[in-house]
């Protein structure tokens, strides 16, 4: 750690450590992530978490009047426009206190695929200017980053198979730098539906990601399942003991531990 906060000291300054965003997840808040913020003062980082509540996940709701959402083409300007407002409101906040440097962007679960859409094409979301401007990392923690190839099947009504069709993979990594971080600690065999109440519920999370498999056996973080979590082209980690959400007793993406793991993975 001393190695880490001298590298901190000489790139940043002492009054300026590494600034992240946080992306929550879907149906997540901002109070289900103080945690990390704990954990990332205590590693000399400052995070700020964008201001999603439970209810706001309900402003989803708009969207079934609009006919592209029956036909699964939906975009997540259109979609999550709500969310993708908030999220670029912080990100310029924080860029004000980071002397218009550019931060870290890091997504939970939805919140990460939600990143790849601000950063877009290379330009960012409601912007003229580069996003490489606003962003020098993106970190993404159990995130459904990939979907099945049939749009008919993204749970998403569309918008993650839009992602990855015009932002496939790591598409910015000239320029941005890419982390996906990963889990297969929940394994469950896809013919035994049913057997176990706890089980299918796992398998039906992890089919509604990837749709049909030829595979017997299916991992994931008890969410999304591991296939589903790397891009092509990023750092890639999968741990072997971390759940998607809290648990009692259980290890999950915001612990401790597993935070300062992917600090140090920034740099």
């Amino acid at each position: 750690m001393y190695h880490l906060l001298l590298f901190i000291t000489i790139v940043y300054g002492y009054s300026n450590y590494p600034r992240i965003v946080l992306l929550p997840g879907y149906g997540c808040s901002v109070q289900d992530y103080h945690e990390i913020k704990t954990t990332c003062k205590e590693n000399h980082f400052d995070l700020d978490i964008v201001s999603i509540h439970r209810q706001d996940w309900f402003l989803m709701g708009k969207s079934v009047t609009n006919p592209l959402f029956w036909k699964n083409s939906m975009t997540p300007e259109i979609m999550f426009d709500w969310y993708l407002d908030k999220a670029k409101q912080t990100i310029e906040t924080s860029l004000q206190k980071n002397q218009n440097k550019p931060i870290i962007l890091c997504g939970h679960s939805a919140g990460g695929w939600l990143g790849r859409a601000l950063l877009g094409n290379g330009t960012f979301y409601k912007t003229d200017c580069p996003s490489e401007n606003y962003i020098s990392h993106l970190v993404t923690l159990g995130t459904p980053n990939r979907v099945h190839i049939d749009k008919d099947l993204d749970a998403t009504r569309g918008c993650l198979t839009y992602i990855n069709n015009f932002y496939p993979d790591a598409y910015l990594k000239s320029k941005i730098r890419y982390i996906t971080i990963g889990s297969d600690v929940k394994s469950v065999k896809t013919h035994e539906k049913g057997v176990f109440n706890k089980q299918k519920y796992i398998l039906d999370s992890y089919l509604t990601v990837m749709g049909k498999t030829d595979k017997d056996l299916l991992r994931g973080d008890g969410i999304v399942p591991v296939d589903a979590m790397h891009l092509d082209g990023s750092f890639q980690k999968t741990y072997h003991d971390v759940y998607h959400f809290k648990r009692p007793g259980k290890k999950w993406y915001g612990d401790r531990e597993i935070v300062q793991d992917w600090l140090n993975m920034i740099l």
